[in-house]
């Protein structure tokens, strides 16, 4: 065993075989929120943010190396500690393969249209949701990359389940390519996502997504514009059509974002299910130093019933949040 453990201290401090690097980061974040929701009022301190993250590195040689990350959220007294994101990259000459469990961001609201703003997925947009996903992208062109991505339902099961059902029980596998395009002051993508259609046909059954976003960084401000249409199975070609705009820019100290989304529903067979729906957030963060900050949000939209009924609700919502941050 001493044997064993000045092995490992030795080759530790020559560097042999020990290419390896390994990182934790953290925020930690405590606040107030007061929402009204349909007419039902709701306010109180709590912890916002909990996260633990863990990074590994590799180096392979030949000029390949792999980055592991995953982490752990929800670290308060008494409460229920949760897996968050995971992945594996493996990075080689030919491209990047990447594969992992993740609840990404809202592509509009959180992607380069959103520029990192508050996001306005479960409120305007559809409530982002677990995937299991695997990936390849091409090494970048002048500015273009271009990726393949196959994505499911995620499941706790481990390999071998997650795709196997009826649709309604395990969701849509999707496999989407995509091209983005950054160079300078402008970042740009594309993207088109199928899915599998294993169910009838169906107002509620996807059938494909096509969307977009563009953003252009002006100094003084930096301006985001995107756009997404999803194709369903019915028998009329029923659409959900997502938009946003979304800025960027620094007020003396404070860094405001703004967004504003809009969703409307065309060619449902209930008159009613034909609407448009709204949302505006902005949010504003001050720094306190590079790693503590403080940030101011407000938001009102008005939202969904469900996914499947995109009929407006009632009355407006909307939501006042404060909160004070710091990471490590």
């Amino acid at each position: 065993m001493k044997k064993t453990i000045v092995a490992l201290a030795v080759l530790a401090a020559s560097g042999a075989s020990f290419a390896q690097n390994v990182s934790m980061t953290g925020t930690l974040a405590y606040g107030y929120t007061a929402t009204s929701t349909n007419g039902v009022e709701a306010s109180g301190f709590g912890n916002d943010t909990s996260d633990v993250y863990l990074d590994a590195s590799e180096d392979l040689g030949g000029g390949m190396k792999i980055a592991a990350a995953f982490g752990v959220s929800g670290l308060v007294k008494s409460g229920a500690v949760t897996g968050t994101d995971s992945t594996l990259t493996l990075t080689t000459g030919a491209g990047t393969f990447k594969t992992g469990l993740t609840k990404g961001g809202d592509y509009l609201s959180g992607g380069i249209s959103g520029l990192g703003g508050y996001g306005l997925d479960g409120r305007i947009f559809t409530a982002r949701s677990v995937k299991d996903f695997v990936s390849f992208t091409l090494p970048s062109m002048s500015g273009l990359t271009v990726g393949l991505t196959f994505s499911e339902a995620s499941t706790t099961n481990g390999t071998g389940a997650g795709v196997s059902g009826v649709s309604a029980t395990v969701g849509q596998p999707t496999t989407s390519i995509s091209a983005t395009y950054a160079a300078g002051a402008l970042a740009s993508n594309l993207n088109y996502v199928s899915y599998a259609n294993r169910t009838a046909a169906t107002e509620t059954s996807g059938t494909s997504v096509t969307r977009g976003a563009l953003s252009y960084d002006l100094g003084v401000v930096k301006l985001g514009v995107g756009a997404s249409v999803v194709l369903f199975n019915g028998t009329s070609n029923n659409t959900l059509t997502d938009s946003i705009f979304s800025l960027a820019a620094p007020v003396g100290p404070l860094t405001v974002v703004g967004q504003f989304g809009q969703r409307t529903a065309a060619n449902y067979a209930a008159t009613a299910a034909n609407t448009t729906i709204t949302g505006a957030i902005v949010k504003a963060t001050y720094p306190l130093s590079k790693r503590t900050y403080m940030t101011a949000t407000y938001g009102q939209w008005t939202g969904a019933t469900s996914a499947a009924d995109p009929t407006p609700q009632a009355n407006k919502s909307s939501m006042t949040e404060f909160v004070l941050g710091h990471s490590f």
